[in-house]
């Protein structure tokens, strides 16, 4: 038993209005450990708004925003059980006023 590991953590980032976004991290761990993602302190594994994916073969871990909008601002968080989450933060760029 191997407890869980992110080896690649999540980079802060930024997009602008119209942009898809892969939001990834690497885990490792025995038995293959369970990610969830959360999108400020929600839970988002069931929303329909992100497209989460996750490799069990090489452990990368992605939420996908297919279209960036403004409500998509915020902190973005992966989080294995056992181990402190790792935090990943967007800005928001949206069309000059």
């Amino acid at each position: 038993m191997t407890p869980p590991q992110f080896t690649t953590p999540l980079r802060d980032t930024s997009a602008t209005d119209g942009d898809e976004l892969v939001l990834s991290a690497v885990v490792s761990g025995f038995p293959q450990p369970h990610v969830s993602w959360f999108h400020n302190n929600e839970n988002i594994d069931k929303s329909e708004d992100f497209v989460l994916n996750f490799d069990p073969k090489t452990g990368r871990c992605e939420c996908v925003i297919v279209e960036c909008l403004p409500d998509d601002q915020g902190t973005f968080r992966s989080v294995s059980r056992g181990i402190p989450s790792l935090v990943w933060r967007t800005t928001w760029s949206g069309p000059a006023a």
